[in-house]
């Protein structure tokens, strides 16, 4: 993809603190549009970086928009880390030895200021094809209703709620 307002690339392990400030700016910046206070405050709770290290070295594939313009911002909780526009990832799980392995979009969170350039399309894009390059003829996903436009644009269905 080309934007000059971001690009993506692959997350790895040097990106958990900016996951960790970028996951609850994207619940507190949106979720407000869906969900009662309460709700928002509990999901947007500070998030501890070695939970995506975890994640990543347990075989989580993590997709990462930055902004055009690289640049670090200053965090309370977690010191001077790279601004993220947004992040999704995707994880390959089998719920039994018998079922066919189940490829899932496990998250993607984009930041209030991202909306509407495109960043949520780019990160669901690249899971997608990333889960499409090994093997996937489905991609499951639970969402929220802050994606739930998103999701239904690609093609998704709303199975319950």
């Amino acid at each position: 993809m080309n934007n000059p307002d971001f690009h993506l690339r692959p997350g790895g392990l040097m990106d958990a603190g900016a996951l960790a400030a970028a996951h609850p700016a994207s619940i507190l910046g949106i979720g407000p549009r869906f969900y009662p206070p309460d709700i928002v405050e509990g999901w947007g709770a500070p998030r501890d970086p070695q939970k995506y290290r975890d994640a990543i070295e347990q075989g989580e594939v993590l997709c990462v928009a930055e902004p055009g313009q690289s640049r670090c911002i200053d965090t309370p909780i977690h010191g001077k880390v790279q601004y993220l526009c947004g992040f999704s990832s995707y994880v390959l799980r089998r719920p039994d030895p018998v079922q066919l392995p189940q490829h899932h979009l496990q998250c993607l969170y984009i930041r209030p200021e991202s909306r509407g350039l495109g960043v949520a399309d780019a990160l669901f894009d690249g899971v997608r094809d990333h889960a499409k390059g090994q093997g996937a003829r489905e991609l499951y996903l639970e969402g929220s209703l802050a994606g739930l436009k998103l999701y239904l644009r690609h093609g998704d269905r709303e199975d319950e709620r």
